[in-house]
């Protein structure tokens, strides 16, 4: 399904059999935790055979002694510390990994990631209750971009896609392969998800593939082509405002485009909105207007220093 292959999806499994080793494992005693390594052995034996993998709970005990001595300073009880920050008025940055729609319950299942990566599954991972939440702020690029398999609907091949991956430097973080690339899609942005601000990646990018495509494109919604889909999604003459939740229907979608014609280049010492050249404040607005939401930070280069805070 376009996995990274790196064992991701193992470990939440058997955390979800409850016989997954956590952390405060390491510091049992000697014979309780070989009896842990020993009932996770026992689960996948014939999996481990399969492959041919020699793993004894020896080794795999040894292994978790180095673990213990490398990293178990750093292990502490993870709800006081957040407890206390929360007591003292300070702030706490939840930074949520993957994206909405690779999410195991809400996204494209089954071409998803394993954990629940939506805000709301991200703030509790982090244990925390919504009512401490002050600002959910959804990062995206100014085009689209996805490693693996899963529905793409403004996706681009060929030339195209190679002009957005080459100006992106668009290849994978953990496995180097190229990723797809497409267009924006704003319709694929969830309004239920409470995002209260939009940090908006690669302005610089996308007006350089403006300037070498001489167009940009953004998703503003979807056209079904297909009368069975119909029943199943808000549809309004045929034209679909909303993402479907099951995949199977945006086999027969047909992006709707706003199209911007050519491209730009941001200038150096580029610090504030106003600074942006004209086309590119017009798309940022563009962005606001159709989502509702505003743009407050816009990144124009790969610096940190190159974010526009507004």
């Amino acid at each position: 399904i376009g996995t990274t292959k790196r064992g991701l999806c193992p470990c939440y499994e058997d955390a979800a059999r409850r016989i997954g080793l956590r952390f405060q494992d390491l510091f049992l005693d000697r014979e309780a935790l070989m009896a842990k390594i020993s009932l996770i052995l026992s689960f996948h034996s014939k999996t481990l055979k399969k492959i041919k993998a020699n793993y004894n709970v020896h080794s795999i005990f040894e292994y978790c002694m180095d673990v213990k001595n490398n990293l178990g300073s750093f292990i502490k009880d993870s709800d006081q510390i957040i407890s206390d920050t929360l007591n003292s008025g300070k702030k706490i940055v939840i930074e949520g990994a993957q994206a909405e729609h690779l999410d195991i319950i809400h996204g494209d299942y089954p071409n998803c990631t394993s954990s629940q990566c939506n805000p709301s599954g991200t703030l509790s991972g982090a244990g925390i209750g919504p009512t401490y939440v002050d600002k959910v702020i959804v990062t995206m690029k100014a085009y689209c971009s996805r490693v693996g398999n899963g529905p793409f609907p403004t996706e681009l091949f060929g030339d195209e896609a190679e002009v957005i991956r080459k100006f992106g430097n668009e290849y994978g973080t953990t496995t180097g392969r190229p990723r797809r690339c497409g267009w924006l899609d704003l319709t694929a942005l969830s309004d239920i998800r409470g995002y209260t601000n939009i940090c908006l990646n690669h302005l610089d990018t996308i007006g350089l593939i403006g300037k070498e495509l001489g167009h940009i494109k953004v998703c503003t919604s979807y056209r079904i082509n297909d009368k069975s889909s119909k029943m199943f999604l808000k549809d309004y003459d045929s034209q679909v405002i909303s993402y479907p939740s099951n995949i199977d229907h945006l086999k027969n979608i047909e992006p709707i485009y706003m199209v911007f014609e050519g491209g730009w280049d941001i200038p150096k010492r580029c610090l504030t909105f106003e600074d942006l050249p004209k086309p590119a404040q017009e798309f940022v607005s563009f962005i606001e207007q159709h989502t509702g939401i505003p743009v407050s930070y816009i990144g124009i280069g790969p610096n940190n220093e190159d974010t526009i805070i507004r």
